[in-house]
């Protein structure tokens, strides 16, 4: 009897388990079906980036330093010169150096490496 009613508790959170994630991944592939649609108005951008607090001129320039686990890490970034168009703004160029110990890794805002 006991044995009996512990089978029918396993099965019965077993069912609730699978409709629990079958409700769950419909849900889920129901929100990935949209498509992601971005609404930019290059109207909206600024061509300078001035900010008082944290601006970003072109020829600025800034190196942090500090120690990690695979040794000593450098990160250089600056403003260049240089703009770029993405969906129709115009946008700063930034490059990002990073050194850590003797390898060296280089990859832009735009993702270039």
């Amino acid at each position: 009897m006991f044995m009996a009613q512990t089978m029918r508790k396993t099965k019965l959170i077993g069912v609730m388990l699978v409709l629990i994630l079958t409700i769950t991944n419909t849900f889920t592939f129901a929100q990935d079906e949209q498509a992601y649609d971005v609404k930019i108005d290059p109207a909206n951008f600024v061509t300078v980036i001035d900010n008082p607090y944290h601006p970003r001129l072109p020829g600025m320039r800034w190196v942090y330093e500090g120690q990690t686990a695979e040794g000593l890490e450098r990160v250089e970034i600056e403003v260049l010169t240089e703009t770029h168009e993405i969906m129709g703004v115009q946008t700063t160029i930034m490059r990002d150096t990073v050194y850590c110990s003797t390898t060296q890794i280089i990859k832009d805002r735009a993702g270039l490496i």
